[in-house]
């Protein structure tokens, strides 16, 4: 991933944001969308609902016992 740094205005402007942004050029040429992360308390969740809802109908997985049992073994 590409990390451009902005400035404290713009960076402020899109802290507040809660909706998607189209980020222009000074002609007013769009150059790319700002989505903000959704905060959950004080910490960011990287992921998108769609991506947390399909990440529990995965299978796979072992009981929390299983692992801790296995764990004790060693």
């Amino acid at each position: 991933m590409t990390r451009i740094l902005i400035d404290a205005n713009l960076a402020r402007q899109l802290k507040e944001s809660t909706q998607t942004v189209e980020l222009c050029d000074p002609s007013g040429m769009p150059v790319g969308q700002f989505v903000p992360a959704k905060k959950y308390g004080k910490y960011d969740i990287p992921f998108t609902e769609e991506e947390i809802a399909a990440s529990k109908n995965q299978p796979g997985g072992r009981p929390l016992a299983d692992i801790l049992a296995e764990l004790e073994k060693r």
